[in-house]
């Protein structure tokens, strides 16, 4: 077919219209007013935030907003800022990325020293550098021109750029920024441009969370909510696999989730537990103030995994002060230990909408509190709490949202998985299930 001169440009007309194949859509500014919380004399001005000095020894931020990210998502953070005031020796500026457990990651550039240092906080402490003092070259020249920051995010390990030019990496962290601001000490920065974008799946997290199940990993016990009648057959199926990893025959396989397996092991005439087959539900309630309920399957776990979760879908209706209820993992019982409380465990509970996260230390018959995460929530509303344990790393997710990590428990090698209620609470749980990760 012939075609005019006039139909070529018509036709170029309309690709240079619709723009390459590959382009995306750029990520949108993050810099309006409406959502943003400013103090300490921060202030807008026209189009760009001049953001004031922060006291270098606390956690201040006088510029920050919410930021909402797909749970579990990699992600970049880009902001373009200049010093106000660039001639003060120590000045700083830069991001500050917030997690829901009150961690903060400050990533800041010094103009005048040429370098540039990422530091960590939580619970409106710092703690300590993840990077201290890494030349940043593209810094030289006027200290007070902008510059372009950007912090990705890919496998739970932050790579640091100036200007396009990549200066650091921090060690492996888990953070899913829930806000994000500016911070400047010793001096103000103005803030010409600032986004947050999710880039792909965090391969890490996905499968913490559950999200993404590992190669080969177990399903260590799945209540099906079977009668007593059916459930034999249901754990021959779904646990078979445990006898012959023992050499043991049908007899030796773990127990699958039934009325017997959930024996009579929770606390006293001061709780209650019901299997309700019918409506499918685990129910595990405390009826004073003072009880501590807890119930554990029977399960027996022959190997040494690399970690192990324990999720439920669950429901908590408090009726007193200092209640809260959740999942937990209990260690291996030691040779004179024959009770749940005998035993290390580490416990995450929801109540007085607030998150905990602990840990009993057996030998010391001692329990500690890891993280406690502010998360209102309606009691009537069901949620899935999901508890992780590594090495001496824990996780608790919370719809597939991490929500707590605590670096420094003690390692737990898990022989069981149940729930536990405390006070004047009643839990419901619609699935339950204990898992290799």
């Amino acid at each position: 077919m012939h075609r005019t001169p006039f139909f070529r440009l018509f036709l170029l007309a309309l690709c240079l219209a619709a723009g390459p194949l590959s382009a995306q859509t750029p990520p949108a500014s993050l810099l309006a007013p409406a959502a943003w919380q400013l103090d300490g004399g921060s202030q807008w001005q026209g189009g760009h935030l001049q953001v004031a000095a922060s006291p270098e020894d606390r956690v201040v931020h006088t510029a920050t907003r919410p930021v909402t990210l797909p749970a579990g998502a990699s992600w970049r953070a880009s902001v373009t800022l200049a010093a106000v005031q660039p001639e003060a020796t120590d000045a700083t500026l830069g991001l500050t990325l917030h997690g829901a457990d009150g961690t903060v990651i400050a990533v800041l550039l010094r103009p005048r020293e040429r370098d540039l240092v990422v530091s960590r906080a939580i619970q409106q402490k710092w703690i300590g550098p993840l990077l201290r003092r890494v030349p940043a070259p593209s810094l030289a020249g006027d200290a007070g021109a902008p510059h372009t920051l950007v912090v990705d995010s890919q496998g739970s390990r932050l790579t640091v750029s100036v200007d396009g030019q990549e200066v650091g990496r921090s060690e492996v962290y888990d953070l899913e920024p829930v806000r994000i601001g500016v911070r400047s000490s010793r001096g103000q920065a103005l803030v010409q441009a600032l986004t947050l974008e999710a880039t792909g799946v965090d391969e890490r997290l996905a499968r913490l969370s559950g999200a993404r199940a590992l190669p080969g990993a177990v399903v260590l016990l799945q209540e099906g909510f079977q009668t007593k009648r059916s459930a034999a057959g249901a754990a021959k199926a779904v646990t078979g696999l445990f006898g012959k990893l023992l050499g043991k025959g049908d007899d030796g396989a773990q127990a699958g989730a039934s009325d017997d397996a959930w024996g009579d092991n929770w606390a006293d005439d001061g709780s209650r537990f019901e299997r309700d087959t019918g409506r499918k539900r685990l129910v595990l309630e405390g009826l004073r103030d003072e009880t501590a309920a807890w119930t554990v399957p029977a399960s027996r776990f022959p190997l040494d995994y690399a970690g192990t979760a324990v999720t439920a879908r669950v429901r908590v209706q408090g009726r007193g002060e200092d209640h809260r209820a959740g999942v937990m993992l209990q260690g291996r019982p030691s040779a004179t230990a024959k009770q749940a409380e005998g035993r290390a465990l580490l416990t995450a509970m929801w109540g007085e909408n607030t998150l905990w996260l602990h840990e009993y230390d057996a030998a010391k018959d001692k329990w500690q509190l890891l993280r406690s995460v502010p998360w209102p929530a309606d009691g009537a509303a069901e949620i899935t709490l999901r508890l992780v344990t590594s090495d001496d790393k824990a996780w608790v997710f919370v719809d597939g949202r991490l929500v707590a990590h605590h670096a420094n428990v003690e390692p737990l090698r898990v022989g069981g998985g149940g729930l536990r209620a405390e006070g004047r609470t009643r839990l419901e749980a619609s699935s339950f299930v204990i898992s290799e990760i």
